[in-house]
This record gives C-alpha cells, structure tokens and sequence, in this order.
C-alpha cells in the first residue's frame, strides 16, 4: 500500500514533505518498495526508487530531491548510501543527514541528484546503504558566506538582511538583474506596499548538487513573520524561492515579487502560457499583464498600437483556451539578449490555486502578485530560469518544466519498518 506524505504539487499529486520549503518545485515521486518483484520479503539495505516523467516532456539533467528515512543501526555515516541505476551506481548524490537515531546512526535522509528521463519514462533506481558501500564525495559546498550576504555558486547574490531579496544574478561577465529584486505584502486595495525586511539567514543545504538558504524576518517594521527558503540545483540556470507568511487578521491582500531584468535593446518580446502561446513585443514604457482569476480563467492587458495609450484587453479565456498556465517569458530585442523563463505553481495548484497577476514591461521589469484570499497562512512559490537568446530546447520549455517537478508516493510500509516516524525534519 502506498503511504503519500507532504504536500501536493501544482498537478495535485504529493510533494515530499521534507524541505518542500527549501526545494519546492524541484521534488520528485519516490516510491519505495517492501518487496521484491517475486513476492519475497525486501532487504533493509536498500529502498527501491521509482523516477516518473509526467508531463510528457524530455527532461534534461532535472534536478531531483527527496527525503527516505533508514532503520536504526544500518550506518553512521553518508559516505556509506549510494543509488544506483541498472546496477550501476549513479554520479552526482548528494545525500544530507537530516537526524540521527539515538545509537548516532544515520535515520532521516535528503537526497539531490539529476536525472534526464524522456516523456513519461518511468526510471527505476535503488538506494542502497550499509559498512561495505562507499560512494563518492560529489564535491565542495557551493554556497559562500559573506559578512552581508551569501553567494550560490558564484551567480546568486542573496543579502542577509534589509528589503531586497537578491542583489546579483550573474553568469560570467553578464548581469542579468538591472536593480533589487524584493518581497512586499499588500493589505488591502488602498494600502500601501510593505517591503519583508529579512533579519536574518542561514544555509540549510551547500550543495553541491542541491544549494539553499534560509531567510526570516518580518512584514514592515510589524510583528508579522515570514520565512523565505532560496534553492538552486546544479545543472540548471534557475532559482526557486517558496515564501511563507502568516497573513495579518486574515487580510484579502496581496504578496508581490519584482524583479528586475537588464534589457539592453526594444522592442522587448514577451510571451505567456494561456491555454496556447500567448505572445508579443513591447517598446519604451510598454506592459503586458496576464490576470489570473478564479478556475485559472484569465485576460491579457497588452499596449494598444497608439504610443502612451494605457493598456487594453488583447485576448481572454474561453472554450478553446480555457486555463492560464502560470508562467512567463521576457527576451531582450537584443542579439544574443537575456531570456528569462518565470512562473508559479501555486497559480495553478489543484487544491486552491492563488489568484492574482504576471507582468513584464520593456524595461525588464517583472512582477508576480498573488492574491491572499483571506488565507490565514500563505504560501506562495516562484521560480525564475536565466538563459541567453536564441533559446535551446530545453530551455524553451523550462517554465512547465519548472512548474510540473516529477511525482511523488512512499508507501507506508518502508516507513514503518524503518520506524523514523511518518514526517522527517523539515530543517536540520
């Protein structure tokens, strides 16, 4: 029988609980076998792992993450747990010890590792562990620690305190962001913006495979908590950041995240996921802004053809394009000009899906509002892919790519033969 754990993804299948935070759209499905194919009982060395393609995309290096606890007494230490595939074991894991059992062997594992399954491939993997496995170290830590600020591998500038979010995306000699990027909560429609002001950070994984941080602090200069993971995978030019708010008295107010994007030459292109590839160009002073209403129905708002004329509605759900996607892209007019994919999940999650906003302006300026709904507790995720015009294949499809990870199920009877408990820690 199949125990699902956490919380469900954008597509309503299970998420691994563990560190959704911290990883969010980057999980995979994990199911985890208590027999063999004939019947026999398992081994406790090692877990079976079922790797899922579900959207019918060839993913390439995709980053994946999960939690598996272990029973006590197997081994006390990572280097002694590899996967292997095809009897092969797999380069690249990163596993992290998430608790130990009280005899000091290790009880709550996280994984990071890649994998390039093609439309709807199922792969099958074993995790194995125990004295006589040794695997590889995968490498150094990835996140550097500055006095103000850290460093995901050398691209990601992430302050440890103040209003801004990030500072620096930056690939080589090329800036991707033209200024901050920030957070700010909105309590109601005549409200004024307020900036989430970190107080704090730490980091929760280095990597090298998988990198996170941590950021907590407040809304304004109010008793409001937030806590704010930033994640970043190895073979992949994206971040992922997941917020956490607890919304004050059950406002119908609004979180919002701006990003700021260098766009060297107009007209600027931008497209959105509608139902169909919804797309355009903007000139100086230009916007285009996808509203996302209840059921995923939505409308465009797109500059007219009269220069400084405010926006107006250029295209609208119907039969034949029901449902917004939740997701952008925004190119430079310039040869070889950035390309920002962008999106969230919680647009389009099964359960109850945010309302609210995504806008690109010829400035490069982006932004995404979700609309609280009188939410006592907020969650909210965006992911952002960074890539160079013309765009490969792959990164064509990143923003469904980013928003739809791989599935996830741990049936209940690994879980409570290891006897670790049903949830792992969330954070070391």
């Amino acid at each position: 029988m199949l125990k699902h754990t956490g919380q469900r993804n954008a597509r309503g299948t299970r998420s691994g609980g563990p560190l959704r935070a911290a990883v969010g759209f980057l999980a995979c499905l994990l199911v985890v076998s208590g027999e063999h194919a004939m019947g026999q009982p398992a081994p406790h060395d090692r877990v079976a792992i079922q790797v899922r393609e579900t959207l019918g995309l060839r993913r390439f290096g995709y980053p994946v993450t999960v939690s598996v606890p272990i029973p006590s007494g197997a081994v006390r230490e990572a280097q002694q747990v590899i996967i292997e595939q095809e009897g092969h074991p797999l380069r690249g894991v990163q596993v992290d010890v998430r608790s130990r059992w009280p005899d000091g062997s290790l009880q709550w594992l996280w994984l990071a590792f890649n994998t390039s399954p093609g439309p709807f491939e199922v792969q099958n993997l074993v995790l194995r562990f125990g004295p006589d496995v040794a695997r590889p170290d995968p490498g150094a830590g990835v996140v550097r620690e500055n006095a103000d600020s850290f460093v995901l591998r050398d691209v990601y500038r992430v302050p440890r305190a103040g209003p801004n979010f990030l500072t620096s995306i930056r690939y080589g000699a090329r800036e991707f962001l033209a200024g901050p990027a920030r957070w700010f909560w909105k309590g109601n429609a005549g409200a004024p913006e307020e900036a989430l002001e970190i107080r704090q950070g730490r980091v929760i994984s280095a990597g090298p495979i998988h990198a996170a941080v941590e950021l907590t602090g407040t809304v304004g200069g109010r008793d409001v908590p937030f806590r704010l993971t930033v994640t970043q995978p190895n073979s992949k030019s994206w971040f992922d950041a997941t917020l956490e708010l607890s919304n004050p008295g059950g406002a119908d107010g609004q979180i919002g995240l701006v990003v700021p994007y260098v766009m060297e030459r107009r007209p600027v292109l931008y497209d959105f996921g509608a139902g169909s590839w919804i797309y355009g160009q903007l000139r100086d002073g230009g916007r285009a802004i996808l509203r996302i209403a209840r059921g995923g129905a939505w409308n465009l708002l797109a500059p007219p053809a009269t220069a400084g004329s405010p926006v107006q509605e250029y295209a609208a759900s119907g039969p034949r394009q029901a449902r917004a996607e939740g997701w952008a892209h925004v190119i430079d007019g310039a040869q070889a000009g950035r390309a920002i994919g962008f999106g969230s999940p919680s647009f389009i999650d099964s359960r109850r899906p945010y309302t609210g906003e995504i806008e690109v302006g010829a400035d490069g300026a982006t932004r995404m509002v979700w609309h609280a709904g009188r939410r006592s507790r907020l969650k909210v995720q965006a992911l952002y892919h960074h890539v160079s015009d013309p765009i490969h294949v792959s990164a064509a499809t990143s923003p469904p790519a980013m928003l739809y990870p791989l599935a996830v199920a741990v049936p209940a009877e690994w879980v409570e033969t290891c006897r670790a408990g049903r949830n792992p820690p969330i954070l070391p």
